[in-house]
């Protein structure tokens, strides 16, 4: 069983190194760290790309080569964090939205901020980004 914290699926990029580290029976030779059954802790045994990049993520086995040693992989790229505001679209009727969709396009547009934001407040963000917004297109103008 993974410990807390650690991915259940490995990122595309992962997976598309295992399935060139396949040997020519189609198997990743992966070296067991967390013993499952039937294998033990050290144990060499191959795994189809996809079930030995899970393997991988979940800390439970790596890639070796012909000689045992470890194939390292490189680590997926970081999930961005916030959506930049300008890219959070706003829709023309954002008024007429469901109370909770609406927190939850102020969320978006101020970083994913964390704490309850009611719905007065979300109508506040979303309207300050508004005017933002044309305030930057019309310095633009000028």
């Amino acid at each position: 069983m993974p410990k807390a914290n650690v991915p259940l699926k490995p990122h595309p990029t992962q997976l598309e190194a295992f399935s060139k580290l396949a040997n020519s029976a189609g198997l990743v030779p992966m070296r067991i760290t967390r013993p499952f059954a039937p294998y033990q802790l050290g144990d060499v045994a191959g795994f189809n790309h996809e079930l030995a990049a899970r393997l991988f993520v979940r800390k439970e086995g790596f890639p070796v080569n012909e000689k045992g040693e470890e194939i390292k992989i490189d680590s997926p790229p970081p999930e961005p964090k916030a959506v930049p505001r300008h890219v959070v679209e706003i829709p023309i009727n954002w008024n007429d939205l469901h109370h909770l969709q609406r927190v939850q396009l102020a969320k978006q547009i101020g970083g994913n901020r964390e704490g309850k934001i009611t719905s007065e407040e979300a109508d506040e963000i979303i309207v300050a980004e508004l005017k933002r917004r044309m305030d930057d297109a019309q310095s633009h103008e000028a």
